[in-house]
């Protein structure tokens, strides 16, 4: 870098490593480097906090969570590669945040509940932890589906229907129709509502939608926007990624 410090060194593995610790995002090495081999991309402003979750050694950094809020839709927007769906994935509990410690798996509730103390996240946890708060989550990439599920649509939403009210949730979302159809013979508007129905057939008090309306048309989109918006009450907390801004405007109460 500028000071004359080694950023770029020979691992142990003899492929090159950058060292985070003494990288400045000062761009000579993509001046120095033959073949193009290193460019620096839409360089954020480093923070010097504690980052929430890493992706491993020069990894993405993530340093807030949104929080939920009941009797809300709490909507998430923003451009691609930001930690979205990473932010999410942790309030659902689907991933597991390390602190920023890339050698460490995960953190236990007691270190994120320390980590966000004096927030409104430290008391989200801390529910979480107690078991007081349920989560239903319905990922982003519905298209995935198909392939780590088989049989039919009907018998798939069976397996998840704590509610005992899949005839209701089918008729709302308009998928009567393909009940009987196998799960890897729909369509990915299908797909996207399907996905839908099995998230809100689960008993919770906290839904999370990733990209809820993508294969949508707009009179879909809208639909779905309606039906989210009325899963908020006083019990009830709904956030939602969505990249449509209007749609998001229609469905979401905080964005």
């Amino acid at each position: 870098n500028k000071s004359g410090e080694e950023c770029i060194v020979e691992g142990d593995d003899n492929k090159p490593k950058i060292n985070e610790e003494l990288c400045t995002g000062c761009g000579i090495c993509v001046h120095r480097c033959p073949y193009d081999a290193i460019s620096v991309i839409n360089l954020p402003e480093e923070l010097t906090e504690k980052p929430i979750h890493q992706y491993g050694e020069n990894g993405f950094h993530l340093y807030n969570l949104p929080t939920p809020i009941f009797g809300k839709v709490v909507g998430i927007l923003g451009k691609n590669g930001i930690g979205k769906s990473t932010a999410i994935k942790i309030l659902a509990s689907v991933l597991e945040p390390n602190l920023g410690e890339i050698e460490k798996e995960k953190a236990d509730y007691g270190e994120l509940i320390e980590y966000f103390k004096g927030t409104e996240a430290q008391l989200f946890f801390e529910k979480v932890k107690d078991k007081k708060i349920k989560i239903a989550y319905k990922l982003q990439q519905v298209d995935l589906i198909p392939k780590t599920q088989k049989g039919k649509v009907k018998e798939l939403l069976k397996k998840v229907d704590e509610k005992k009210q899949l005839g209701k949730i089918a008729k709302e979302l308009e998928i009567e129709e393909i009940l009987d159809n196998d799960i890897k013979k729909i369509s990915g508007g299908e797909l996207q509502r399907v996905a839908i129905a099995a998230t809100v057939l689960k008993k919770a008090n906290l839904y999370i939608f990733d990209e809820p309306t993508s294969y949508l048309d707009i009179k879909q989109r809208l639909k779905i926007a309606k039906f989210i918006r009325n899963l908020a009450n006083e019990k009830t907390a709904v956030m939602v990624v969505e990249h449509d801004l209007i749609i998001l405007d229609y469905m979401a109460d905080l964005v």
